[in-house]
């Protein structure tokens, strides 16, 4: 079952995006009996462009629609907010996500590796049109 976290002093280095809401379009939470279960935002690229980012669904929930939903929810903001692409990325080493988004009609672009990495990035797209 979903826990009950402390609320952090501050957002966590890995994750500076959060510390500075003005980043994002939105952030759209999930819960679920009143326990947050998913979180997913949104930012501007140009272009016509928005990336969806820090989408979590937290493990007690997954394959519940949790996810989808939550997906459904930004692809919809970011149309309304006039984008006509969304951009992601998610790694190897989370298949679970790699499939997740390939269901959802995301396409790979193109994958990124470094040598002190021991996954690949996979950067994907999805027309909104």
């Amino acid at each position: 079952m979903p826990l009950t976290l402390p609320l952090a002093a501050e957002a966590p280095d890995t994750f500076p995006g959060l510390a500075d809401p003005s980043t994002l379009e939105c952030l759209l939470v999930g819960d679920l009996d009143g326990d947050l279960v998913a979180m997913g935002g949104l930012r501007a690229r140009g272009r016509g462009r928005a990336e969806i980012v820090y989408v979590r669904v937290h493990p007690a929930t997954r394959r519940q629609g949790i996810g989808r939903e939550l997906m459904g929810a930004l692809e919809r903001r970011a149309a309304v907010a006039g984008h006509t692409d969304v951009i992601l990325n998610t790694a190897t080493n989370q298949p679970e996500a790699v499939a997740f988004y390939r269901a959802l009609g995301y396409r790979d672009v193109r994958n990124e590796t470094r040598p002190e990495w021991h996954w690949t990035l996979i950067h994907f797209e999805k027309s909104l049109a």
